[in-house]
């Protein structure tokens, strides 16, 4: 229930400031330096959501096949044999730090996040679904695969997901200012 208030409210507030502003002021948002807080919003809103559903490695509980972890939100469980999807994404930061983030999916709906805190666990839960429903039964991004160890990734392909993962976010940022701007125009 609390992720959904969490979703809920970050949707609305994300809507809220891209189109009220413009509806308010007019043509002169179109034209200020405020144009920027839709796509801020934007930005900071898809980073809140991810970190809803981020799973905390010291708050953990593995109770047979399901792993409970704690989040933003409250208490979040996944099946670790019946994994549908692993997906991952590397974050470089100036400083030369790097961050892992796993996407998780099971048959049952469940959706989680995990860091690189808990690649043995996913390691292991990918190499369970495998075993038990045979090979093809979760599916595992390429990058997946070259983190967790099972296959290496060719460094064009590393570059270009690199390069979505950048893509991505100048889009995610700039679609809403283009929206703002065009309500404002009206």
């Amino acid at each position: 229930m609390r992720s959904r208030i969490v979703t809920g409210g970050t949707v609305g507030l994300i809507v809220l400031v891209v189109v009220v502003p413009p509806l308010v002021v007019g043509r002169p948002f179109a034209q200020s330096v405020v144009l920027l807080v839709p796509g801020l919003a934007t930005v900071f809103g898809w980073a809140l959501l991810m970190q809803s559903k981020t799973g905390r490695y010291s708050d953990r509980e593995v109770n047979g096949d399901w792993l409970t972890v704690r989040t933003w939100t409250g208490p979040r469980s996944i099946n670790l044999v019946s994994l549908a999807r692993v997906r991952c994404w590397v974050m470089h930061s100036r400083n030369g730090h790097r961050t892992v983030m796993y996407s998780l999916a099971d048959t049952f709906g469940n959706h989680l996040y995990f860091d690189e805190a808990f690649s043995r666990i996913v390691r292991a839960a990918i190499e369970e679904t495998r075993a038990q429903h045979g090979v093809h039964s979760v599916l595992v991004s390429e990058r997946s695969s070259s983190e967790l160890g099972f296959e290496s990734l060719p460094k064009s392909a590393a570059l270009l997901g690199g390069l979505l993962l950048v893509l991505w976010i100048v889009a995610l940022f700039l679609c809403p200012m283009i929206a703002a701007a065009i309500i404002a125009q009206r």
